[in-house]
């Protein structure tokens, strides 16, 4: 009875292990001989913002889409944000990024009195200004199509000095798509 159960056990092993998922849990394409992954970990930034009268060149971008629908599935738990060094943001840290308020002190200048001044900072949909991206790239050489698959996106805000002039950008956060997350050395 021993050598039987022993048996049936590597018997179930053997035709568990033999058989193919039926999807793709990684989501990038099926690879057969014609598929070739042509890019890997691929990084890519493009600025977001499209002007006045060149959406026929550049194409459109919807920022309050992507942004809304990102905090969405952020505040839902789908997608974790991290930071740039990519550790964990908190749901906290996320919204306070899209919207806070702070108190300061500001001198009056009649009086010369430091006053206590509520200021309120939101995050405009058209602040996030520049995308890196990181991808995955597949060429079927039969048809010669390309598909994509985006691992991480890091969104970017503009960076401003004190009189307002753009420096540079500062990250807003990273996310990664199809349940994937940093990875981390062992």
């Amino acid at each position: 009875m021993k050598n039987l159960n022993l048996l049936l056990a590597a018997t179930s092993f053997l035709i568990l292990s033999s058989c193919e998922p039926d999807d793709n849990s990684d989501g990038a394409p099926e690879l057969n001989e014609n598929l070739k992954q042509i890019a890997f970990n691929f990084r890519s930034e493009s600025y977001i913002v499209v002007e006045d009268g060149t959406a026929d060149y550049m194409g459109q971008f919807d920022h309050k889409v992507l942004l809304d629908d990102i905090f969405e599935a952020i505040y839902a738990g789908k997608i974790q944000a991290f930071d740039f060094m990519d550790d964990p943001l908190t749901i906290e840290e996320v919204q306070y990024k899209q919207s806070h308020t702070d108190t300061t002190l500001l001198e009056n200048f009649e009086t010369g009195e430091l006053e206590s001044v509520v200021i309120t900072e939101e995050l405009n949909p058209d602040d996030v200004v520049k995308v890196f991206m990181v991808e995955d790239w597949f060429l079927d050489k039969e048809t010669f199509t390309m598909e994509k698959r985006v691992v991480s996106m890091t969104l970017c805000t503009l960076k401003l000095d004190l009189e307002g002039d753009s420096i540079g950008v500062e990250i807003l956060f990273k996310i990664y798509l199809d349940g994937k997350g940093p990875q981390r050395e062992g």
